[in-house]
């Protein structure tokens, strides 16, 4: 692990808690009493919040609180921007939402770092099982025919033929989440065990699935396998320099409004770019469309008199799709059909209003903050593994509900399993070591200081 992530003292940490309760008096008041504009608090709070943090925690780009302010500081930010036909003011309530929790993230944060002191502790050794991980593969692989066989045809291949991938209706329902849960798990578990041991049979299973998402025009899949790999990358090697970082976040954007435009068409003409704006590159139009309309989608939401609803609505992204009720009220709120990214928060206050909405976000902050922190002391590939799959959740909660969305969040169980059933835990020299098994070298010493 990295020896660059620096702890701060617990009297630095209990200072910046007690300075980040500030703007939690400011919010409230401005919740209760409507003293300022929101919209003016929020771009400001937004301006200072993001190179605070970045300073206070050396930019260490795999925390949690990053990952989150992140996005969202780009979005607050761009919803100031009006390049497109469909510009229109967005109310101070929507913006007094989104900065009542933008704070509450802040201040869990802190909390949560506060409640639980970093300790470095042994992982137990263990030892990969290469006969189980090839059962895996199979499973895999007869997954994979399985959805190809029942849908008669793959997505990229017939978009190239006939112009309509079809993908939206790919796969077998109620199977096909679990499938991309799956693969992306054995992905990500395929590039632990070669990063731990050099050997290539694993890089040409993360490959496979890896094309196979390509070719499945699963666009989401391909972000998060890749999302969760870096993630597990920096915490077994070590941080990559920020110019790679920079370097591979702009091929990574640039690849997304690629894919954009193949599934989707011309961005430009979907987000009803003004003219003279339309000399801008897709790639700049894809970050603005998904920063801008997920403020106009949520501002829908948050003026809707009907919501919040107590419908349990905000949870159907758990169920498997054969049992997931349709959510009626999607189609209403969107601006524009094609931008239908809500957010993580959009759902979660037409269900319970804005302070479920608050106590969501402090519990997933707190989940993440502690995972991180049990990443950093323990090692061990279910702590790495299962913070990189809520690193993935709060990085793009500006696009959906994650945490709440089956085929991410079920990583989590089945990194628990392939923990459990691939990498067994070493019971001592006596037993020996069979032809079908290996052990993992030990997890580097140098760590948090």
């Amino acid at each position: 692990m990295s020896s660059e992530f620096k702890i701060l003292s617990m009297r630095d940490m209990r200072a910046i808690a007690l300075v980040a309760f500030a703007p939690t008096l400011v919010c409230v008041a401005l919740l209760l009493h409507n003293l300022a504009r929101s919209s003016s608090l929020l771009w400001a709070w937004s301006v200072v919040c993001l190179p605070a943090a970045i300073f206070v925690l050396k930019f260490d780009y795999l925390n949690p609180l990053l990952a989150y302010l992140l996005p969202w500081t780009v979005i607050t930010l761009l919803s100031t921007v009006e390049i497109s036909k469909y510009s229109r003011p967005v109310s101070e309530k929507t913006y007094t939402v989104l900065l009542a929790i933008e704070v509450i993230v802040v201040v869990t944060y802190y909390l949560a770092v506060l409640s639980k002191p970093l300790r470095k502790r042994k992982p137990q050794q263990r030892n990969a099982n290469l006969g189980r991980y090839r059962v895996l593969v199979l499973f895999y692989i007869a997954m994979t025919g399985f959805n190809v066989l029942a849908a008669g045809y793959i997505p990229l291949i017939r978009g190239i033929q006939t112009g309509d991938t079809g993908y939206l209706d790919f796969g077998v329902h109620g199977i096909f989440g679990f499938y991309n849960a799956f693969a992306n798990a054995l992905g990500v578990l395929s590039f632990y065990l070669y990063l731990k041991t050099g050997r290539k049979q694993f890089v040409w299973v993360c490959v496979l699935i890896l094309a196979v998402f390509v070719l499945f025009v699963t666009r989401g899949n391909v972000i998060s396998f890749l999302v969760e790999s870096f993630v597990v990358y920096c915490l077994v090697r070590g941080r990559v320099s920020r110019r790679i970082l920079v370097a591979g976040a702009t091929a990574a954007v640039i690849l997304f409004g690629v894919a954009g435009n193949l599934r989707s068409g011309s961005v430009k003409d979907i987000a009803g770019v003004k003219e003279e704006y339309r000399s801008l590159p897709d790639t700049v139009i894809w970050v603005y469309a998904y920063s801008y309309f997920n403020i106009l989608n949520f501002d829908n939401v948050a003026t809707n008199p009907h919501f919040p609803a107590y419908d349990g609505s905000s949870l159907f992204g758990l169920l498997p799709s054969v049992l997931r009720p349709t959510v009626a009220y999607n189609e209403q709120v969107l601006e524009v059909p094609e931008f239908n990214v809500l957010s993580y928060i959009a759902p979660v206050y037409a269900d319970v209003g804005l302070w479920g909405a608050i106590l969501f976000t402090a519990g997933v902050t707190w989940w993440g903050t502690w995972s991180y922190q049990h990443a950093l002391e323990e090692s061990s590939f279910y702590a790495i593994t299962k913070y990189s799959v809520l690193f993935y959740c709060a990085l793009f909660s500006f696009f959906a509900n994650f945490w709440l969305y089956l085929p991410i969040i079920a990583q989590i169980p089945l990194f628990k399993g392939f923990s459990e059933y691939v990498l067994t835990v070493e019971r001592g020299a006596a037993q020996g070591i069979s032809r079908q098994s290996f052990p993992l070298p030990k997890p580097m010493e140098s760590g948090p200081t």
